[in-house]
């Protein structure tokens, strides 16, 4: 059975000398060939790239669903998707993707904040000073 999935990986190919390539998609991560720092063989899976789609474009319907509930219920519903989604996700290699999930989900929240007013002020630095805007 290993063998077999060694071979769907281009394990072969790999003690021939040249790159192996193959990948697949499984429960929502991205299964490579990879090689440990003691240059044996590996699986590292990511997130795949259809799933993280997915999940952030649930989260900006989700913002815009709740775009005039109180900030801190809003910080409340994304800390929990967020830190649902890391328990999953988090394994060794992923950080990283992890990181840039964040980073959308953050600008998607300051997207919608601005959206609230015609004459929105709200820069970084008066987020970063607020207790409610960080995220895990």
């Amino acid at each position: 059975m290993a063998y077999d999935a060694a071979l769907a990986f281009g394990a072969k190919s790999w003690r021939q000398g040249r790159k192996a390539t193959g990948t697949f998609d499984f429960l929502g991560f991205t299964h490579v060939l990879g090689i440990t720092r003691k240059g044996k063989m590996t699986v590292v899976r990511f997130p795949a790239t259809k799933g993280v789609q997915r999940f952030l474009r649930v989260i900006k319907e989700w913002l815009r669903r709740n775009q005039h509930v109180p900030v801190q219920v809003q910080h409340k519903g994304l800390a929990a998707k967020l830190r649902g989604y890391f328990q999953y996700f988090g394994l060794w290699h992923c950080g990283s993707k992890l990181q840039a999930v964040r980073d959308q989900v953050i600008w998607y929240w300051i997207g919608t904040l601005r959206r609230r007013s015609q004459r929105h002020h709200i820069t970084w630095e008066w987020l970063h000073r607020r207790s409610w805007f960080h995220l895990p």
